[in-house]
């Protein structure tokens, strides 16, 4: 499935290649966050039922997606911040298609998150509890949210 503008794309299934591309893009702390925890994006994609990149230019400006339990996950570059419109629209298309692969999902967002908080609320997840969770070496605060197919 793609969905095109003048300039962005929204792509899913996303590409291995995207997962190697924006880890170059992403701001200098996630990325450090990133090779701290061990994570693998390009695994990540793997263990996804699900999953879509947004294009800006052809590069990678934000990658998720929703393992077969209905996690959801998503990673996103500063280029994300300055193509807002574009993103909140092409929301409604990722929902849809959460929508016709599971019946419910959620998520984790860390506490330093807020405007990942706010977005999740706006694509219809309820919030739910705060749980701590063990994360980079520490415990990191995190909410809960859930969402189910309407």
């Amino acid at each position: 499935m793609n969905a095109f503008s003048a300039v962005n794309a929204l792509v899913s299934p996303a590409s291995p290649w995207h997962a190697e591309a924006i880890l170059s893009l992403l701001a200098p702390e996630v990325a450090a966050q990133l090779e701290r925890t061990g994570t693998d994006l390009g695994r990540a994609l793997e263990r996804s039922v699900l999953s879509w990149s947004g294009l800006h230019h052809g590069l990678p400006m934000c990658l998720g997606g929703v393992t077969g339990r209905g996690c959801c996950w998503m990673i996103s570059t500063p280029e994300l911040d300055r193509q807002k419109r574009f993103f909140l629209r092409q929301t409604r298309t990722v929902m849809g298609m959460i929508a016709e692969a599971m019946p419910h999902a959620s998520t984790a967002i860390q506490d330093t998150w807020p405007k990942s908080m706010r977005w999740i609320e706006w694509a219809g997840f309820v919030p739910g509890e705060w749980a701590a969770f063990p994360f980079d070496g520490g415990t990191a605060r995190v909410r809960v949210f859930r969402w189910t197919r309407p």
